[in-house]
């Protein structure tokens, strides 16, 4: 288990349990079968991009919430992703460079979307 998937198992385990939401509600809304949500909420299953997009749109939360821990301190500034040592391992820059990849994909992805959205209304008028 990467350790970028084992946090974000963790915070959307926290959020489930504080929205009192049901494994196959989320999996539903993820469009995963129900093993598979399991498997993600253990940090089994690599989160995508489209998961975590889908998540934040299910708890109505913006991604940067998302990205934080329910202290509100960022996942990539914690503990568990120093691994309890203040100076910054490889681990941190991996999850680092994850984290801002996926941010670029998912602002591309919504520049995709607006493209598309403009074009629509652009063709219906």
């Amino acid at each position: 288990m990467n350790k970028f998937n084992e946090l974000m198992a963790i915070r959307l385990h926290t959020l489930r349990r504080e929205y009192n939401y049901k494994q196959d509600f989320i999996a539903r809304e993820l469009k995963i079968s129900q093993q598979a949500y399991s498997k993600l909420e253990k940090g089994q299953l690599n989160f995508t991009p489209s998961h975590i997009v889908k998540i934040c749109e299910v708890f109505k939360i913006k991604i940067e919430d998302f990205l934080q821990n329910e202290k509100g301190v960022k996942i990539i500034n914690s503990p568990q992703a120093n691994m309890h040592n203040s100076s910054v391992t490889n681990d941190t820059i991996v999850i680092t460079e994850l984290i801002a990849s996926k941010n670029q994909l998912i602002e591309s992805l919504y520049a995709q979307i607006e493209l598309l959205r403009i074009n629509y209304k652009t063709d219906k008028t």
